[in-house]
């Protein structure tokens, strides 16, 4: 029996823990995933008519796709500040490019203040 009340005394210091980590709110959350941009509508507007079928739209994709492949390098070398200030500056755009040119060009600097 004492197996037993040792583990009922515990359960409320377990509830209390597992609370707090639930409702806690992670301090690195924000800014933590690289944004999903709907590239296609992107790529549309900058095309124009036609835009599936023409030569702009697929080179758009491209380029977009590269970039966010470049992004996905550069992100985890990126601070949290570096993140959220080129996440706003992008996000008119909602452009892998414009992003990507942001966070590579800060976390390049931050690479030469290390040195």
């Amino acid at each position: 029996m004492s197996s037993v009340g040792s583990i009922a005394g515990g359960l409320p210091q377990l509830f209390v823990t597992l609370v707090i980590w639930l409702c806690w709110p992670p301090r690195e959350a924000v800014g933590q995933e690289i944004p999903v941009y709907d590239t296609e509508a992107f790529c549309e507007q900058r095309a124009g008519d036609n835009a599936p079928n023409n030569r702009r739209f697929a080179s758009c994709l491209m380029i977009e796709e590269y970039a966010l492949a470049e992004l996905e390098d550069y992100w985890p070398e990126a601070t949290e500040t570096m993140r959220v200030e080129c996440m706003e500056g992008a996000s008119t755009a909602e452009s892998y490019v414009a992003l990507a040119s942001c966070v590579m060009f800060r976390v390049r600097q931050q690479r030469r203040h290390r040195e």
